[in-house]
């Protein structure tokens, strides 16, 4: 009796299969602004007419990050202590680091003035990322612990 009711089942899913209209085919498109950031994303049919807009964009429109040429640090890739020091260009001020291990997750922080040591020897080896804040400028680097 239960093979029968199965033998139903299957037959009636076969049918709405193939009288069925199945797509497994999306059109998935984004646009980026100058900077990276994704500013639209649109999901659907490939049917969808697109639109271009071309502009040109001059040296003026883009703002560059010297901040990131600012900030040294090294050794790296390093045993878990190196120094971090912030060029001459930004004074003496008080500064912010946070570091990041690769899940995102922070693992150290600390304030100091244009120079410091920072010791991550009791962490896992692998990649670190390190946010330093001056002012209103913010640079990240990736560090490389063996």
């Amino acid at each position: 009796m239960e093979r029968r009711y199965v033998k139903v089942f299957l037959l009636i899913l076969l049918y709405s299969l193939i009288h069925t209209e199945m797509s497994a085919q999306s059109c998935i498109s984004m646009k980026y602004d100058v900077n990276g950031n994704r500013v639209q994303m649109k999901i659907g049919g490939c049917d969808v007419e697109e639109k271009e807009i071309n502009k040109e964009i001059s040296r003026n429109d883009v703002q560059e990050n010297s901040f990131n040429e600012d900030v040294l640090v090294y050794p790296n890739p390093n045993s878990g202590i190196f120094e971090v020091r912030i060029g001459s260009n930004e004074g003496a001020t008080s500064s912010q680091y946070e570091i990041y291990n690769v899940k995102g997750l922070l693992v150290d922080s600390g304030v100091f003035s244009d120079y410091s040591i920072i010791n991550i020897e009791n962490y896992t080896s692998g990649l670190y990322l390190i946010k330093i804040i001056s002012r209103d400028k913010i640079c990240s680097k990736v560090i490389v612990k063996l």
